[in-house]
């Protein structure tokens, strides 16, 4: 059944993601949250379950980065940025944006 190997798969992948000491979002080509892992949550001072469907703006309290690298479509690596957060102050990140694209270029 495919439907249950998909299953176990997004399990193994959750608790991979899950494991890795960098934060990490997966948004949808609108923004929208997919996946949030621990310390991605931790990092950004969310809820982790309640993040996942929520528009980008809509969890964090600054101009998300992110919103540019969705309109250009081009992505970064190892980028340092610099931010004002109204709740958390100056938060300092180095990050880096990969565009992920489907057989179909989407």
């Amino acid at each position: 059944d495919d439907g249950l190997a998909q299953g176990v798969s997004e399990a193994i992948l959750g608790t991979i993601i899950d494991s890795i000491s960098d934060g990490i979002i997966i948004l949808d080509r609108d923004g929208y949250v997919l996946a949030l892992n621990r310390q991605g949550a931790i990092i950004l001072d969310l809820n982790q379950e309640t993040s996942t469907g929520k528009h980008v703006t809509e969890i964090v309290d600054f101009k998300p980065v992110i919103l540019d690298v969705l309109k250009s479509e081009q992505g970064y690596l190892e980028k340092e940025f610099i931010l004002q957060s109204p709740s958390r102050g100056r938060l300092h990140f180095i990050k880096s944006a990969i565009i992920l694209r489907n057989s179909e270029g989407n």
